[in-house]
């Protein structure tokens, strides 16, 4: 199935809607959620919600980095990366699997 380029318009705009909406209220990735959910696939909506909200996190982080305790920082980067590969194993034996496809 392919995405057609008015849902990819609308996609991007909404993309960034909900990351200024996240910036300043700290909500709005249901939106963005509820958007891909009605246009793209579902195998492929998790992944790519994780790629727009990493990238607006990433945005904020570089944004707010002269007020970042890296102190407090690392240890979360430490603990983050085991789990980005646990994530992907588990997305590839789901996404494998016909009884959890729609």
């Amino acid at each position: 199935m392919g995405v057609s380029p008015a849902a990819i318009a609308l996609l991007f705009f909404c993309a960034i809607f909900t990351a200024i909406m996240s910036t300043v209220t700290g909500v709005g990735g249901v939106l963005l959620f509820a958007v891909m959910a009605s246009v793209l696939e579902y195998a492929v909506i998790v992944p790519m919600y994780g790629a727009v909200q990493t990238t607006s996190a990433i945005c904020r982080v570089w944004l707010y980095r002269r007020d970042i305790i890296f102190s407090l920082f690392w240890p979360f980067l430490i603990a983050f990366l085991p789990a980005i590969a646990l994530g992907i194993v588990v997305w590839l034996y789901l996404i494998e699997i016909k009884e959890a496809q729609p």
